[in-house]
């Protein structure tokens, strides 16, 4: 079998890197994740370096845009990575997003059992997951959004997308032009730093929803009942959010190898099973998940795991027979 493979080139800390090989729709694919602490440097040589290596590459860390209710900001230390690659294909996450996060509002309040008006969510961070924000908002949920308050480090809630999108208009142009990512967003070591801030609207909430970073950074450490709702998280941190009470946790993208990668990851997987050399179609997406039946992952929490962090009880299977796992990757 010919190994494909895909590298996530990330801002964020080294400290998160894995690797997994994966069997998808009958190809075999080698999974390596490379954080860059922050250096922006760093990550462009590290995609100069995978550059023509890899049959697809994903940029973690950081978005091509921020975005929310159909307003687009861009990034320029993304573009700035990203150009130095000029033979593979570079994806971020969004087509991916787009194309299927939409769906979980409605797959969590099955799963559940929730009744969205009485359910309360503070989004920590929407703008880098906007469809999903608006999703659930239009599903009926009780919202706070946080972007600015991590951003502005102020109580500054949010409660409502249209509320934030007239916010962002005058302050995110500011922000990407005058400040350096880092500033936006925690990368390299200050993804292991907790500065808890913003408690109240953590206690408030029934479900937290966002970027895994921003939540493990601000959190309290008592998060018991709270169902939380994110992405990219190893094996390490979901056994530290069950010791911290959680009483559910939904990940976007199945684990692999033992953690839930980035959409970026995801993403780059899907480009590289499709053997094109340029990102697909929302639509493109959806059909490769679809048949090889890739989606949310979502797991009930019992008391005894809280307590002894043992295997966790899924209310979905972690993976489908068509997503096959070696659990102890090989070095190249």
């Amino acid at each position: 079998m010919i190994e494909k493979k895909v590298y996530s080139i990330s801002l964020g800390s080294s400290s998160r890197d894995h690797r997994a090989r994966i069997d998808i729709l009958g190809q075999r694919i080698y999974i390596e994740r490379i954080g860059a602490d922050g250096d922006v440097e760093k990550a462009c040589a590290l995609m100069e370096k995978y550059d023509g290596v890899a049959d697809a590459i994903g940029l973690g860390g950081i978005d091509f845009y921020l975005s929310i209710k159909g307003d687009k900001y861009p990034l320029r230390d993304a573009f700035k990575v990203a150009s130095r690659a000029k033979k593979t294909p570079v994806v971020d996450g969004s087509g991916l997003k787009n194309a299927s996060e939409g769906k979980i509002p409605a797959l969590m309040i099955e799963k559940f059992k929730l009744v969205p008006e009485k359910t309360r969510v503070f989004f920590v961070c929407a703008l880098n997951r906007s469809l999903l924000a608006e999703s659930m908002e239009v599903a009926g949920f009780d919202m706070i959004f946080g972007d600015f308050m991590v951003a502005t480090k102020l109580a500054l809630p949010v409660r409502s997308l249209a509320a934030g999108k007239a916010w962002a208009r005058f302050a995110v142009p500011l922000a990407t032009a005058l400040l350096p990512y880092r500033y936006l967003y925690p990368v390299g070591r200050d993804q292991n730093e907790r500065k808890e801030r913003f408690g109240e609207y953590f206690r408030w909430a029934d479900i937290i929803a966002g970027d895994f970073n921003y939540i493990n950074r601000h959190a309290p450490v008592d998060l018991s009942g709270k169902i939380i709702l994110t992405t990219s998280v190893t094996a390490d941190n979901i056994a530290r959010l069950k010791s911290r009470g959680i009483s559910g946790l939904v990940t976007a993208y199945p684990p692999i190898g033992g953690r839930a990668f980035g959409a970026n990851v995801m993403e780059a997987v899907l480009v590289a099973v499709s053997g094109r050399k340029k990102k697909l179609f929302p639509g493109e997406y959806a059909e490769i998940m679809s048949k090889a039946g890739i989606g949310p992952h979502f797991e009930t929490i019992r008391a005894s795991e809280r307590e002894t962090n043992n295997s966790p009880c899924g209310a979905q299977a972690a993976h489908s027979p068509d997503l096959a796992v070696e659990d102890e990757p090989r070095d190249e």
